[in-house]
């Protein structure tokens, strides 16, 4: 009796010791240097500024990222335009998502992309004033992203979530469309300029024609060989409002466009990257400029691209579950809805939930236990917070993290700024630290730009705080361009700022 009790308690240790093992000395998912050291720092800096900060992708003996590498061998690339990946679009797989549908993607197929980009593109022509389009987050708004350029006319993306009639109104005197794409939801109570043509997308529009008859009109028609294309022309922009309310506009030239699209590529360590065997799923109704380098990001890659179909619901939480993405493009409102989600666990998730946390703090990813289960299948979480919003709406660290907790997904948390394609800097994918409660770590800055602070009022440069200036291929190459957001640089070369 005693021999047995004492091999129970033999076992019973080694157990014991082998879980303690496992669960205490387990490696990190990096090692500490590369979180230490996360950006490349100039030696030079001017009075009143800071050293100037790059991303380690891009050192200080090379140049900037500018493009996507075209070309049949490395010796002789071009940085590419949006034909460029229209060609890739051809190849890719796009589809709409929605709820209760027997396949939860609806695939459209290459040769009715094609049809409908070249149709529509024919009949908006136009080479002096732009095709306005006035839509959420859809499939039509990434259709026009091509139809319009392709046939050398400008694509401009109008604001349409949280803004008035009259804003609306002036928008469109500022743009001067000669088409407008909509939902009489949208457009309800707005004065249309009497010379533009509007397509409704949606819902009955006095005057206007329906998208789907003219998309049934594209599908009939063959597509014949698209016009040469204007490299040198402009062609997207995204009017929207500042934060006094006025009237704003980001014109994008390819080279801000390429450049964008190939730093969101390239920031991802090579075994995480995108590539053809993710579903990318676009779950956010906003249509932002971080959304629409993304949805091209998805396409240069060959990942297949679900974006919602316009009539789907809001809750967009119950279609991952349908849909079963890899990786979800959203931004910080609806993500801090979902951290919230951790405050109504139930006993066993917040156990599970704890215990994730504590994983984190070691550095490690607590992929094995999802204390959602309908986030099982997704393994990258892409978010990102407007400068224009008011700070108490950016998802802070400690948010962040309680995503990562309750997902099991790895997350990427971006700063943006209208006047820039590219985000400003964005978080690494493996970087789980938490700092101040007030400061929210952003990550270094994007491969295709380069930054500095600057003093501004009570923050001095030399104390590597100010006011964020940036230049580079996604913005303004040959000058400095003020983002107007004050930061601070951590002593691991992240840009950090207050909540």
């Amino acid at each position: 009796m005693l021999d047995d009790e004492v091999v129970f308690y033999c076992l019973a240790s080694g157990i014991a010791a082998l879980v303690a093992y496992f669960y205490f000395v387990q490696s990190p998912d990096t090692d500490p240097f590369i979180l230490n050291v996360q950006a490349g720092i100039s030696q030079l800096r001017h009075p009143g500024e800071t050293a100037v900060y790059r991303s380690r992708i891009t050192p200080f003996t090379g140049t900037l990222l500018s493009g996507l590498s075209i070309g049949k061998s490395a010796f002789s690339t071009r940085d590419g335009n949006l034909a460029d990946i229209w060609e890739l679009a051809q190849k890719a797989s796009i589809g709409e998502c929605s709820f209760g549908a027997t396949d939860s993607v609806n695939p459209i197929s290459s040769e009715e992309l094609a049809r409908l980009v070249y149709g529509v593109g024919k009949k908006l022509q136009n080479s002096q004033n732009p095709i306005a389009v006035m839509l959420p987050n859809s499939i039509e708004s990434l259709v026009l992203t091509f139809a319009g350029p392709l046939f050398g006319t400008p694509v401009v993306f109008i604001a349409v979530e949280d803004v008035s009639v009259q804003q609306l109104e002036e928008f469109l005197s500022v743009a001067k469309p000669s088409s407008i794409v909509t939902t009489a939801e949208i457009i309800r109570g707005v004065r249309v300029p009497g010379e533009a043509l509007v397509y409704s997308v949606k819902g009955d529009i006095s005057g206007a024609r329906s998208w789907s008859e003219l998309a049934a009109e594209c599908k009939q028609h063959s597509v014949e060989s698209f016009p040469e294309f204007d490299e040198v022309k402009a062609p997207v922009s995204f009017i929207y409002p500042g934060q006094a309310g006025e009237v704003k506009q980001t014109v994008l030239s390819n080279q801000n466009i390429v450049s964008a699209v190939a730093s969101q590529i390239k920031s991802l360590p090579y075994s995480q990257q995108w590539n053809d065997s993710d579903l990318v799923l676009s779950c956010t109704s906003h249509l932002s400029m971080y959304t629409f380098i993304l949805h091209l990001a998805a396409i240069v890659v060959g990942a297949r691209l679900a974006l919602p179909e316009k009539d789907s619901p809001t809750d967009l939480f119950k279609l991952i579950a349908e849909v079963q993405p890899t990786v979800l493009i959203s931004d910080d409102d609806t993500m801090k809805s979902l951290a919230g989600r951790a405050d109504r666990l139930k006993v066993l998730g917040m156990i599970k939930l704890q215990m994730a946390n504590s994983t984190l703090s070691r550095g490690i990813m607590p992929t094995t236990s999802v204390v959602l289960s309908f986030f099982k299948s997704v393994r990258l979480i892409h978010t990102s917070y407007n400068s224009l919003n008011t700070p108490d709406r950016a998802l802070t660290t400690k948010e962040t993290n309680t995503i990562r907790a309750l997902t099991g997904a790895r997350v990427i948390h971006a700063l943006c700024s209208p006047i820039c394609a590219s985000p400003l800097a964005q978080t690494q994918l493996f970087d789980y630290r938490l700092g101040a409660d007030n400061v929210i770590n952003y990550g270094p800055v994007l491969p295709c730009l380069e930054a500095i602070l600057k003093d501004h009022g009570l923050y001095s440069a030399e104390d590597k705080k100010g006011q964020l200036w940036i230049r580079g291929p996604a913005c303004n190459n040959d000058s400095w361009t003020n983002t107007g957001i004050i930061g601070e640089w951590g002593i691991d070369g992240t840009l950090r700022t207050y909540a």
